[in-house]
């Protein structure tokens, strides 16, 4: 049976609130489980290697590994997304024959928050001077192949931050507008916000520590949008780096907008 056959059985499985038995998995759970777990630890391992072996790398290696990083983010979050597979395989004892707690559908949010965790690591990794080979006693060549993996990895960054400050924002709001209804939260979003927060503090932490001067200027078009939406996050730790990363980014263009008026207006 393939991904699709199991997909639309799924489907029709969680949209029975009749079956009076459990469906029957078409796989081994306990092979499943160890691909997931293997697929895990090699997350960890490529944070590991491109910390070592760093300037080793040229601009398209890095893009593989960041490809990699990529398949692994969508897979898993394309998982979660598949509430009815995931019910279908709960009600079919997937928890309870891998030896797990049966309270809640399988997950791949460890997946998930490696992955994001591992990519956004590596892209700002490539703005550290200390770190990514353009400091003043680096070669020539290793200049040039930093330069390459910088062209590589900042649209990929600029993707992924993306996703995940508008993921956390829109489980915020979601999880604010039921509480104001008098309803609460489900299990499932909790643990994806308490998933997502470390690594939107981390990004918007990361903008702040990135010493090129224009960096984050070049990006504020797409980021600031994103900033405001984050106001109103109930998280303290968001809100903390937010304000001090919103401070930074934009008092030099504050400063510049009151030039400009200024001059204007003594023209006028």
């Amino acid at each position: 049976m393939d991904a699709k056959e199991i997909h639309d059985g799924a489907l029709e499985a969680a949209s029975s609130s009749e079956s009076a038995s459990p469906p029957v998995l078409p796989f081994s759970p306990s092979k499943v489980l160890a691909k997931c777990i293997v697929q895990l630890e090699l997350v960890g391992v490529v944070d590991k290697v491109v910390q070592k072996h760093w300037n080793s790398f040229t601009g398209g290696q890095v893009e593989q590994w960041l490809n990699m990083l990529s398949t692994v983010y969508r897979f898993a979050r394309g998982f979660q997304d598949e509430k009815g597979l995931r019910r279908w395989l709960w009600k079919g004892g997937f928890m309870l024959k891998v030896k797990m707690k049966n309270d809640r559908p399988p997950s791949l949010l460890s997946q998930e928050s490696a992955s994001i965790s591992s990519f956004v690591h590596i892209v700002f990794h490539l703005h550290d001077p200390n770190r990514s080979g353009t400091g003043n006693d680096m070669s020539e060549d290793t200049t040039d192949h930093s330069i390459a993996r910088q062209k590589v990895a900042e649209p990929r960054m600029v993707e992924i931050c993306k996703q995940v400050l508008n993921k956390y924002s829109d489980i915020d709001a979601q999880m604010a507008e039921k509480i104001k209804r008098g309803g609460r939260a489900s299990l499932e979003e909790v643990r994806e916000k308490q998933m997502f927060m470390p690594i939107v503090v981390n990004i918007l932490t990361q903008f702040m520590k990135v010493t090129e001067t224009l960096f984050v200027h070049r990006h504020l078009v797409w980021l600031w949008p994103l900033m405001v939406r984050l106001v109103a996050a109930d998280s303290i730790e968001i809100r903390t780096v937010l304000g001090q990363l919103m401070a930074q980014s934009m008092t030099a263009v504050v400063e510049k907008g009151v030039e400009s008026m200024t001059k204007w207006t003594g023209e006028r």
